[in-house]
């Protein structure tokens, strides 16, 4: 009756991405004229990657870098790392700046 077949192919998984931040480190202090600092870290390719509800780009080996500009005091640092499926994990890490001109 029917001359083709289709195939579905449905993947399902509860697993995590993985998620390091290389840069900069929990309780890290700054203290530079310039409040802007790099972060750097991977996770796995095919990731969304939000740094405090912003996108960040992800690289085909799930190597990010981006900017960040700190403000006086701490600063908190939501990671959260989405994959294809839904699957997410969070981290959060808390930075200081020292503004040198105030």
């Amino acid at each position: 009756l029917f001359p083709y077949t289709t195939l579905f192919r449905s993947i399902y998984s509860t697993k995590q991405p993985q998620l390091q931040i290389d840069s900069p480190t929990d309780g890290q202090t700054f203290s530079s004229k310039d409040a802007t600092i790099d972060i750097k870290g991977k996770t796995d390719a095919g990731v969304r990657l939000l740094l405090n509800e912003r996108v960040v780009l992800v690289n085909g080996s799930g190597v990010f870098q981006t900017k960040y500009s700190l403000a006086n005091g701490d600063n908190t640092l939501t990671f959260v790392a989405t994959d294809t499926v839904g699957n997410a994990i969070t981290k959060e890490i808390v930075v200081h700046y020292n503004n040198p001109s105030l």
